[in-house]
């Protein structure tokens, strides 16, 4: 394995050679990635492409030589140097990311485009030759398949091994969710990639998705405890983690400034005074005043130009006018 350290060049560059030695296909600085574990020497993940490149994070080629999955897996948890560390001594290291481009996708024998059958997602059909593949050699996908994105596994001797694998031609990095990240090169993806690595998580789907992972991956949901009756540790829920014991948001601080609500037709701020319910005019008989108040700044009675009943006020919404303006002698004021 070779590895190269220097810049990613853009997409009109040329494909830098992976040869020893630092590049000079860009005058920009490669982003040198925060080393914290040996073991992850070369960042959380790499873009492979058709030519067995491999970009890292920080700028860094690997040279790839798997032309199958399986090889592709080995490579990964052997020699790649990809992986994160874990950030709870109660969690696990993050598995390495491989992202694979169109070319990449069909050398390693899957196919350029994955067709939905039905109303179920989209996952590669038991009998596809890589899910065989990976079947016999002892790497597992998790209960949802193989798809755009997919974790395979295996158990070795040292415990789990994992790999996390995002196919870009399966629409793995949605536009929605990616923007801009699609049309990348695979330098310039690696890059973006890492710096979401590096300040969030390890994408792994979607970014609701890598919240909620980077939730769990603060407070993982088990952690071990001393069994009182037998001395042994076994394992529990971790109080405040989403697991079974998850704890309640806390409240907003909004200030004086910030609203409360938004609605449609006004804003809600809190107030030290008292409540405007408790300002509005009342008859004697404890009733509201049949006549309109203005909420806000400076409260106080509105002279009433017309008064209609609801059923009135929504059959005019319904044609599109807004009944609160323009009500003279009880017919509406159309702009």
């Amino acid at each position: 394995m070779q590895t190269l350290t220097g810049p990613a060049g853009s997409v009109n560059e040329q494909a830098p050679q992976r040869k020893t030695g630092p590049m000079s296909t860009s005058a920009r600085p490669p982003a040198t990635p925060v080393v914290t574990d040996p073991r992850f020497k070369n960042g959380p993940l790499a873009v492979l492409d058709g030519d067995g490149a491999a970009y890292g994070s920080g700028g860094v080629v690997l040279d790839c030589p798997a032309t199958t999955i399986q090889a592709l897996l080995e490579w990964a948890v052997a020699e790649s140097g990809l992986g994160a560390p874990r950030l709870h001594r109660y969690g696990h290291d993050t598995d390495p990311l491989m992202v694979l481009t169109a070319s990449a996708a069909v050398n390693l024998g899957l196919p350029e485009h994955l067709e939905r059958h039905g109303k179920r997602p989209r996952r590669l059909p038991g009998d596809h030759p890589v899910v065989q593949e990976l079947a016999k050699s002892g790497w597992h996908p998790t209960r949802r398949g193989f798809g755009p994105w997919t974790k395979v596994y295996r158990t070795a001797a040292g415990g789990r091994q994992g790999v996390r694998i995002a196919v870009l031609p399966w629409n793995a990095f949605d536009e929605r969710s990616w923007p801009g990240v699609p049309g990348m090169d695979p330098a310039g993806m690696a890059r973006t990639l890492g710096v979401y690595a590096q300040r969030v998580i390890t994408p792994r789907g979607s970014p609701a998705l890598a919240g909620l992972e980077l939730m769990t991956a603060l407070r993982p949901p088990i952690r071990p405890v001393r069994d009182e009756g037998t001395g042994n540790w076994v394992s529990a829920p971790h109080p405040g983690s989403l697991g079974t014991e998850p704890m309640d948001p806390p409240p907003p601080e909004a200030g004086p400034r910030y609203p409360l609500a938004v609605w449609s037709d006004c804003v809600v701020y809190p107030s030290p005074g008292p409540s405007p319910m408790e300002i509005l005019p009342y008859s004697a008989s404890g009733k509201p005043q049949p006549a309109g108040f203005r909420l806000g700044p400076a409260p106080g009675r509105v002279k009433p130009k017309g008064a209609q009943p609801m059923p009135w006020a929504l059959d005019l919404m319904e044609q599109g006018h807004n009944p609160a303006r323009r009500i003279e002698d009880g017919a509406p004021l159309h702009d």
